[in-house]
């Protein structure tokens, strides 16, 4: 189970969009991306496992040539995790 997205929604919010979803990552693979054009502005990625429910996960975020790129870095296992990202 490599780093993957379903569920994705695209909403609009006034004069940005969202992009929200599930996420799921395996212990040891490298750290999951998602990417977009526009400009990010923020990124909220959760793990909602049993024991931590609703743990944050902070992200990395870089914008370039008009391409955005949210970063999510885990170290454990995570089987039911929702993101919201906004962006321009």
């Amino acid at each position: 189970m490599a780093f993957a997205t379903s569920n994705i929604v695209r909403e609009n919010a006034g004069s940005q969009a969202i992009m929200r979803g599930s996420w799921t990552g395996s212990v040891g693979d490298d750290e999951g991306t998602v990417t977009g054009s526009g400009y990010a502005l923020g990124a909220e990625f959760y793990d909602h496992r049993s024991e931590t429910p609703g743990q944050r996960i902070i992200p990395r975020i870089s914008n370039s040539s008009g391409t955005w790129t949210v970063t999510v870095p885990y170290s454990q296992a995570v089987t039911a995790g929702t993101f919201k990202i906004e962006f321009k």
